[in-house]
């Protein structure tokens, strides 16, 4: 593993805050609400993001379209589908407590079915016309929706 330097792209250290980007991935009310753990991990989001915009880090909420549907050709696509319909009762909103003092932030969807938030549509293309090199991630699993209960 090489050592942070300045000089070495392959280390966060040699981007700027300008080139940064804090992705805060899946807090989705519905999730933060059926796992106790998660509470805490969104207590530090929310500290982390205040951290990361003082530095003048971008600040990117990647969730899931809680009005989308499961691609064709997705595993398990009956079980998808009824999480969806769980997420569309609870609306698939963010935790607010995420979501406060969000001037400037963008935020970007993925379908259900695709587990990467960089499946997002427009995000590539918003990381590429900002000059973001360096991504610092911070999110829920979230993978399919598979929480305890679901």
């Amino acid at each position: 593993m090489a050592s942070p330097s300045p000089t070495n792209p392959t280390t966060p250290s040699h981007y700027t805050s300008s080139q940064t980007a804090l992705l805060l991935l899946d807090f989705h009310n519905m999730l933060v609400d059926r796992n106790p753990s998660n509470a805490l991990a969104l207590a530090t989001a929310v500290s982390t993001k205040k951290w990361a915009k003082s530095q003048g880090i971008h600040i990117i909420h990647c969730l899931i379209d809680s009005t989308s549907k499961p691609f064709p050709t997705a595993k398990n696509i009956e079980h998808l589908a009824s999480a969806m319909s769980l997420f569309k009762s609870a609306a698939g909103n963010e935790a607010p407590s995420l979501v406060e003092d969000a001037n400037g932030e963008v935020t970007f969807t993925r379908r259900i079915g695709h587990v990467s938030a960089l499946k997002s549509k427009g995000l590539m293309e918003y990381l590429e016309e900002n000059g973001i090199r360096s991504l610092a991630l911070m999110g829920l699993i979230a993978s399919h929706v598979r929480e305890p209960g679901i």
